[in-house]
């Protein structure tokens, strides 16, 4: 009777282990679950042993149902959710699944439409633990309301047909190729903005009196100077950056000098072609970067003024000259310029140090007079080639009587080679000597 009752017990056990069993990490569990839809899921990150799912990117062709949706919001530990639309049904459901409201500890979510833009006809529901969310290339027919736990905001085309109203706790906005049908009112709390092809009066930006960094992205025509006049009202702005990639501004805009307390400007990839003396006024500037533009002229000395300068960075403007500014320590970089400077500076040093390449006037003479006697031996034996080839078939050299015209010819290719270098030395030398 015992051995009976001992087997029904290790039975039972082994079955309760068996059914009981927990996968190694929530992803292979998912895996198993969509078979082979898991293909759609690009990106699948759990945390700890066993592992529990804490990021998902969900690539959805249209294949996921609400099952498999269900599925994968039953895990209570996802954080961060992506969905990338790859077919457009305008379905509401496969849109914005409703389950994402649901979810208790999602703080970043990203809504992509890689299929054109969508309209939506249904409320958006998002989850009250949200920080960060990223929505790209819709149309909402539907009032749009975030959570109160909001912080980041990423819109990406994408139309508003009815009042937007932002959450108090934004602090960081982006805006790209955005339509209001009615007026746009900003939040105060906003720290961070970024707006590319903004279509708005710059009003609605100047009234942010708490903004400490400022992206702007030109994709059309550069307004006037009268147009982005409202900004100068921006006194606590501490950063101010020109993006990469769209229109390229020709002058620094009037609104910048204003900014006495400006500590951070970045000009880098655009076409701005003089520096005015009317920069040196910002006294506060810790960093300045003109990097790739279209600089003439000469460096201000007046920037030296500024002594809260510790990082400038004025390479790849090969019409600049003039002296270097002082030594400011953490960063300069003159690369590919006509600047001189002195290459014991300690921040010419730390350029060094990040395997950067430092061309003085003279060492960029030096590169080209290098690749002019490169090019000059190469055309030298080329026509010497040639010469002998039209010589020999002149004088129908044949048969090993002929080997002392051969190494004669060989001979005088040499003496031509060597001729041609010599003349492109001297002229480098009279070159030199008429531009010290």
């Amino acid at each position: 009777m015992f051995k009976k009752l001992l087997k029904i017990l290790i039975f039972t056990l082994t079955t309760s282990i068996i059914l009981g069993a927990t996968f190694d990490d929530d992803c292979e569990e998912i895996s198993i679950y969509l078979k082979e839809k898991y293909n759609n899921i690009s990106y699948c990150y759990y945390l700890g042993y066993p592992g529990r799912l804490n990021k998902i990117t969900i690539n959805n062709d249209g294949s996921f149902t609400k099952d498999d949706f269900k599925k994968i919001f039953s895990y209570e530990t996802l954080e961060q959710l992506t969905i990338i639309l790859e077919n457009n049904k305008n379905d509401p459901y496969t849109l914005y699944p409703s389950e994402i409201s649901q979810l208790k500890n999602v703080k970043k979510l990203d809504i992509i439409n890689n299929t054109g833009t969508a309209e939506i006809t249904k409320q958006f529901a998002f989850s009250n633990t949200l920080e960060d969310l990223n929505l790209t290339n819709f149309i909402f027919k539907m009032p749009l309301d975030f959570p109160n736990t909001l912080k980041k905001l990423r819109l990406s085309n994408v139309t508003f047909e009815k009042p937007l109203e932002f959450p108090n706790t934004l602090e960081e906005l982006s805006l790209t190729d955005i339509t209001f049908t009615m007026p746009l009112v900003l939040p105060n709390s906003i720290k961070i903005l970024y707006i590319s092809n903004f279509k708005y009066d710059f009003s609605y930006i100047a009234s942010l009196t708490k903004l400490e960094s400022l992206n702007i992205e030109f994709k059309s025509d550069i307004p006037s100077n009268d147009k982005m006049s409202p900004l100068k009202n921006l006194t606590n702005v501490k950063t101010i950056s020109f993006a990469d990639g769209g229109k390229k501004i020709t002058e620094i805009p009037e609104f910048i000098y204003s900014l006495k307390n400006i500590e951070e400007l970045n000009f880098s990839y655009q076409a701005i072609k003089k520096i005015p003396e009317n920069l040196c006024t910002l006294t506060h500037l810790k960093k300045l970067n003109f990097y790739n533009n279209e600089l003439e002229g000469t460096l201000p000395e007046c920037l030296n003024n500024i002594s809260s300068l510790s990082y400038v960075d004025f390479s790849s403007n090969s019409k600049l000259e003039g002296n270097a500014l002082n030594d400011v320590g953490e960063w300069c970089n003159y690369d590919y310029t006509y600047v001189k400077f002195d290459p014991d500076m300690q921040c010419i040093r730390n350029v060094r140090n990040n395997s950067s390449v430092v061309y003085s006037k003279y060492e960029k003479r030096s590169f080209i007079f290098n690749g002019l006697i490169w090019l000059a031996m190469i055309i030298g034996l080329i026509v010497a080639i040639i010469l002998i080839i039209k010589y020999c078939r002149k004088q129908n050299i044949k048969g090993k009587n002929n080997g002392m015209k051969i190494f004669s010819l060989i001979l005088l290719l040499v003496v031509v080679v060597l001729i041609i270098i010599l003349i492109l030395i001297i002229l480098y030398l009279i070159i030199m000597l008429f531009t010290l």
